[in-house]
């Protein structure tokens, strides 16, 4: 019993060194996409409201000229979209315990984020290693399941990484995605590369999403306290849906109209436009139904500011918050 126990305790020590070593010898840079988490949660932190807070995946990331929403308004913006993979319940969590007096809060979620993402992906692990602080925004057991799955993956990929360093060899995993981002928080980097061909890609994963059963009603639920907690702090809350291709708002429209329908039944902050509203055509698109090009971020920048313009005059404290910030450039 006492070998079997000593066996043991060796072979979790040499698991937890070549952890530490695969991931001291593949760390992932500051200028990595993953790790643009860091930069936003500190401008999450430190800037001050009056502010527009944009929350969401990549498309919210790669799909929005947040500079131009800045003039329109005349308020901080802060692009707070990352990975999608991060998972919706931590964007949510991460936002609702830093959101200040009267911030304004627009939820631009992936469909997909309401199913098989809501609690995050294999990006989790990721995450813990570029925002260790990031635990603290953690908050479901599913979230840590999914680390705990995720992980053989994570050092696998790692492993694979200094491999190829080795032999000279230029890698293509997650952990080399070039950043290149504004003081907005906006990722640049894309903007000048040719799109891909995305006429064949879905808008959710088939093999993790086969019932729309599947829909997870912890989303909607917080959501709602993420509206409650701004709005017991003079803000708002909104709710603005994805943009996606006309090609995939036709053959999918079931599954899109699922979302919708839920989303119209049981959520508290107001819903600024409806699906049809963010339908764009193909070449709009970079590398996912999900991701713009420059002509397609111009055009859907140019959207959204009237579907703000248009859902934050029928909030009426929206005018005391434009009192607020003309008081302060005063």
């Amino acid at each position: 019993m006492k070998k079997l126990a000593l066996k043991s305790f060796i072979v979790l020590v040499l698991i937890v060194l070549t952890t530490i070593l695969l991931v001291d010898l593949d760390k992932i840079g500051a200028d990595n996409y993953y790790s643009a988490v860091v930069f936003k949660h500190k401008m999450l932190k430190e800037t001050d409201s009056p502010r527009i807070v944009l929350v969401g995946g990549s498309n919210v990331a790669m799909g929005i000229n947040s500079e131009k929403i800045h003039e329109h308004f005349g308020l901080p913006v802060i692009n707070l979209g990352t990975a999608a993979g991060y998972g919706l319940n931590f964007m949510i969590e991460m936002t609702s315990k830093n959101v200040k007096p009267n911030d304004i809060i627009i939820m631009i979620p992936e469909y997909y984020q309401f199913y098989y993402y809501y609690n995050g992906g294999e990006a989790l692990t990721v995450l813990l290693e570029v925002f260790p602080q990031s635990i603290k925004y953690l908050s479901s057991p599913k979230q840590y399941i999914n680390i705990v799955k995720s992980y053989p993956s994570y050092l696998q990929l790692k492993f694979n990484d200094i491999v190829l360093k080795l032999v000279g060899k230029k890698n293509g995993s997650r952990f080399n995605a070039p950043a290149k981002y504004n003081e907005y928080g906006d990722y640049l980097f894309h903007l000048n590369l040719k799109p891909k061909d995305i006429s064949n890609q879905y808008l959710y994963d088939r093999s993790k999403l086969t019932d729309f059963d599947q829909f997870q009603a912890a989303a909607i639920e917080a959501l709602n306290q993420l509206d409650e907690k701004v709005r017991a702090n003079g803000g708002i809350a909104a709710f603005i849906f994805p943009p996606i291709p006309e090609k995939r708002y036709q053959e999918e429209k079931i599954f899109i109209e699922y979302v919708y329908k839920r989303l119209e039944k049981e959520l508290t902050m107001p819903m600024f436009d409806g699906p049809s509203d963010q339908v764009y055509p193909l070449n709009y698109f970079f590398d996912s139904p999900y991701h713009m090009n420059k002509i397609g971020r111009e055009a859907r920048t140019k959207r959204l500011i009237k579907d703000l313009e248009r859902g934050l005059k029928t909030i009426p404290h929206w005018a005391e918050i434009k009192r607020l910030c003309k008081d302060d450039k005063n």
